[in-house]
């Protein structure tokens, strides 16, 4: 091999000045982690002085090198506040235990049994708020994210390894209620150093700066990233992941996928839960001003709430239907032997749906989202408050109220009051961010939800069933409207099925007067009967049986869903469904006001609650991308603001002109990226407790994911401009199963990194900046990132990074010519032979277009790829390698109009051999080889 080949003993030299120095790489990497912007570009015009102005779609630092984005969400964990108790069975000796019965918040004693376990959880099992009683009554409970997504102390460790793995960057989640978890103005804040008066976490927000400081000093720039999940984690629901049942003194554990696992997993003893993230719980309540929230069955399936009669005794009716309906279904199956179990969980007094959340313990959990009234009122006040809920407003002691009961008549509505205060979180953010060079933008709002699917069917139903009758009693209830002995329809407008034999008319209404309270209530539209208030509010008739419809009076008089019911499924079959739908508190079942009200309908406006639907990006979303943006922007004015589409009907029709009007440039902001988020079909079969999704060895092995990815890159020029485009969201699921296995982790995760590198290849394809979803210092291996089961993080349970091979790759960090193109061939990229060419594992290639920039490129080089030293061919210019930060640094040196630089990467192998290289690199030693130009500069056609 005829080289001229010099051996450069001497370690670090690359760089060095003409004393031989050691170079200060330290040094380097911090002057060259500058300012990033989105640049633009000013073109003349011919018919005027002016200029067009074109933003330019790429992210460029202040020496004006193209930015690569190649970023890791931190933290998954952060969903789960370290101030919640979710305790493991046993201690940390069986990996996949379960857990006990999780808490929203601190256990006073975690080593009471019941504290642990029971549901209602104890009320001496909580803290005591500041009136004595327990801090839910009063939301003082502690709430506290420090140490989310990890102590400080242990930051450097983390953040290193993030550098080490390649990331140049991080999405780092935080959430309104870590900077705001108590209601502005509230006496908790007021009386403590750690909040402002606004109740703003000082400590909480020193922490977060912190994070972005220790960030820098690894290289890494960071994306402030406002989360949140089907909006809080107040919305939720308790489950229980392995139910068993008691039959002949035996326990028996229900089979997963069964009905019997599917009905037990809804009922105590609870291991886990199915909640949101985001938003506090004051910001819910405002939003959903019926629930009682401080509600000891708050998080529990609202059918248990009717197993118990008000009286506190057991809802024979409802077991009678639920029995009728079995044996329907299963003719001689006989009583199941769970259902005793069952009515052991029913709880000591009833208890109504708002009481409770109404999301079900749904996988994949964003069903649960899109079927929740709950989920879609809470969005539906942030985005639209002032058109679904035009008559509420926030009064000046934060209760949200009619506006005819409001104090003060100037009280915001439901979407000025609740987008003021998270604005308000927002700028506590971007004061203390705007200081650092290596922040990167903020990213307005995580996953916005844009389909109101149930508030819409919601307010369909309030509108097609209609009012019951007017009561004054009870026994009205059970007359034609105006049937009673005062009227001048007496006796004729009395039922003949409503006398008994022989019975006069006036001894029938005494009779039905004495057995009427049993069965029906006379109330007001919050609940009242009025009985101290003669002349009071008009009272409506509301059932208070469960019993079959074909024997409610109501039925035969008049009441429409009960009828509609009977006439889509018969008379015994409908009205054993609607016994059972009324019994489990299931779906509301008439429009009685008071029944609106418990279900958050009464105030909705129909229309709005239906249009929403349609052009909710263009009419809601781009509106509240403006308002913040510009907030942000005006507290720091290098604000890059980061935006992405809803999780709505465009998931299935894509962005369509005539049916979602879709997102167009937020106005009024100077720096936008566009920041979609995409996932492939690898969710859990929609149900209740499912299994992880099951798949076929090679069924991941061969995707492209290159065209799903294109479809969202095509937004940005089709209806939102010229802009940059960050992938912030992408990954796998880690807990993965196999069709021929029930649960393999060494499979799960080939299955993972043949996911992770489909990715991988594709944004190299199209040049696409990307954040992988996520990091997780905290990783369980039965529990994941502690929320809703996801176990996605790239850090496995023991600290370290599991299917690296997939996700270490080298790759152009910045570049002083605009990208042309990057390929790594990794051990998962399927290479068809070609005879006499071995397979290119570890080639790594990088084109790009003449240099702008007298700044080096620089290039990520893992050693976890190149355990044994890396060749480089250049097309011109010189190298230098910084081992430490495996970092490459190439100036090209070539300046030619239209010219093309080129770099490729080979790792030392004993099966290939080498040719002609440049430099061969192997930690602090370095081969110079052949001068660059060992293949010819490209110049572009």
């Amino acid at each position: 091999m005829k080289l001229r080949v010099s051996l450069l003993i001497a370690s670090g030299l690359a760089l060095a000045g003409c004393s031989g120095d050691k170079t200060d790489y330290a040094g380097v990497a911090d002057r060259l982690t500058s300012r990033v912007t989105t640049p633009r570009i000013e073109t003349p015009r011919v018919d005027g002085p002016e200029t067009v102005s074109h933003q330019r779609p790429h992210l460029m630092d202040a020496y004006g090198r193209y930015v690569q984005i190649k970023g890791i969400n931190v933290s998954g964990s952060h969903k789960a506040p370290p101030s919640e108790d979710h305790i493991k069975i046993g201690g940390d000796d069986d990996p996949m235990a379960e857990r006990t019965r999780p808490s929203r918040y601190p256990l006073v004693d975690t080593d009471r049994v019941d504290c642990l376990n029971e549901m209602p959880i104890p009320s001496d099992c909580l803290e005591t708020g500041p009136d004595g009683s327990v801090c839910t009554d009063s939301d003082t409970c502690t709430v506290d994210y420090l140490a989310s997504p990890f102590p400080l102390d242990e930051a450097d460790r983390w953040f290193g390894q993030m550098a080490s793995l390649g990331f140049n960057s991080v999405r780092l989640i935080t959430n309104w209620e870590s900077i705001q978890p108590y209601r502005p103005n509230s006496e908790i804040c007021k009386t403590s150093e750690r909040y402002t008066d606004e109740c703003y976490d000082l400590e909480y927000l020193a922490y977060y700066e912190a994070l972005i400081a220790k960030a820098r000093d690894y290289g890494i720039y960071v994306l402030v990233d406002m989360h949140q999940d089907i909006f809080s984690r107040h919305i939720m629901t308790y489950y229980n992941e392995s139910p068993s049942y008691r039959d002949a003194g035996e326990t028996l554990d229900a089979i997963p996928g069964t009905l019997d696992h599917t009905i037990l997993s809804l009922f105590p003893p609870y291991t886990d839960w199915v909640r949101g993230h985001g938003a506090p719980r004051w910001v819910v309540q405002t939003a959903l001003p019926e629930k009682k929230m401080s509600s000891k069955y708050w998080g529990m399936f609202r059918g248990i709430g009717g197993l118990t009669n008000r009286d506190g005794s057991l809802n024979l009716g409802l077991l009678g239907t639920l029995q009728s309906l079995l044996e329907r279904f299963d003719p001689g199956g006989g009583v199941p032997p769970w259902l005793p179990d069952i009515l052991d969980s029913a709880p000591e007094t009833r208890f109504e749906v708002n009481e409770t959340s109404d999301i079900l313990p749904l996988t994949p959990w964003i069903a649960s989202g899109l079927l929740s009234l709950d989920v879609d009122r809470s969005f539906a006040a942030l985005f639209a408050g002032d058109t679904i809920f035009p008559n509420l407003v926030v009064d000046d002691d934060g209760l949200t109220k009619r506006k005819t009961d409001a104090t003060n008549a100037q009280a915001p509505d439901l979407k000025t009051y609740l987008q003021g205060h998270y604005i308000g979180s927002f700028l506590e953010l971007a004061k203390r961010a705007k200081s650092f060079d290596n922040v990167i933008g903020y990213d307005v709002i995580n996953e916005p939800v844009g389909v109101f699917l149930m508030m819409a069917l919601g307010g369909v139903f309030k509108q097609l069933v209609g009012l019951p009758d007017e009561c004054a009693a009870p026994v009205d209830c059970m007359l034609p409207e105006g049937c009673d002995p005062d009227s001048e329809q007496w006796p004729t407008c009395l039922p003949e099925d409503l006398l008994e034999e022989g019975e006069l008319p006036e001894d029938a209404y005494e009779r039905l007067s004495g057995v009427a309270g049993l069965q029906f209530e006379c109330i007001d539209e919050r609940g009242l009967d009025g009985s101290d208030q003669p002349s009071g509010p008009t009272k409506w008739c509301r059932s208070l049986t469960d019993k079959p419809a074909t024997e409610n009076p109501l039925v035969l008089y008049g009441a429409r869903f009960e009828d509609t019911v009977i006439s889509f499924l018969g008379a015994e079959l409908g009205g054993e469904i609607f016994s059972l739908i009324k019994g489990l508190q299931l779906l509301p079942t008439d429009a009685h006001p008071y029944t609106m009200y418990q279900w958050g309908l009464d105030e909705v406006a129909t229309g709005a609650a239906l249009g929403i639907n349609f052009g909710f990006e263009q009419n809601h979303l781009q509106p509240f991308y403006e308002t913040v943006g510009q907030a942000i922007q005006g507290e720091d004015p290098n604000a890059i603001i980061w935006f992405e589409p809803a999780t709505s009907i465009r998931m299935i029709t894509g962005p369509m002109q005539f049916w979602d009007q879709p997102l167009t440039r937020p106005k009024g902001i100077d720096q936008l990226v566009f920041a979609p988020h995409w996932y492939p079909d690898i969710y859990p079969q929609l149900g209740i407790n499912s299994q992880p999704r099951q798949f076929n060895s090679d069924e991941w092995l061969y995707r492209d994911f290159t065209e799903p990815l294109r479809k969202h890159m095509e937004e940005a020029p089709t209806w939102l401009g010229n802009m940059p485009i960050v992938f912030g969201e992408f990954g796998t699921y880690f807990n993965l199963r196999l069709r021929e296995k029930d649960l393999d982790p060494a499979q799960a995760k080939e299955i993972s990194a043949h996911v992770l590198n489909s990715y991988y290849e594709a944004f190299e394809e199209l040049g696409l900046g990307n954040m992988v979803w996520c990091f997780s210092a905290t990783n369980d291996a039965k529990y994941g990132e502690d929320w809703n089961h996801e176990d996605f993080s790239v850090i496995g349970p023991d600290g370290e990074p599991r299917a690296w091979p997939a996700f270490v790759r080298p790759y152009a960090r910045a570049t002083s010519g605009k990208l042309i193109t990057q390929h790594f061939v990794s051990q998962y990229h399927f290479w068809d032979p070609v005879q006499g060419v071995p397979r290119p594992t570890g080639d790594y290639e990088l084109r790009m277009q003449r240099r702008e920039s007298d700044e080096p490129t620089e290039v990520f080089v893992p050693r976890r790829q190149y355990p044994n030293g890396f060749y480089v061919w250049l097309s011109d210019g010189s190298a230098f390698f910084d081992h430490e930060r495996q970092i490459l640094y190439w100036y090209p040196s070539a300046d030619a109009p239209k010219t093309n630089h080129r770099l490729h990467i080979q790792p030392r192998s004993t099966i290939r051999e080498a040719l002609d290289w440049a430099y061969f690199f192997d930690e602090e030693s370095v081969l110079i080889g052949h001068q660059p130009g060992s293949f010819p500069v490209e110049v572009s056609q």
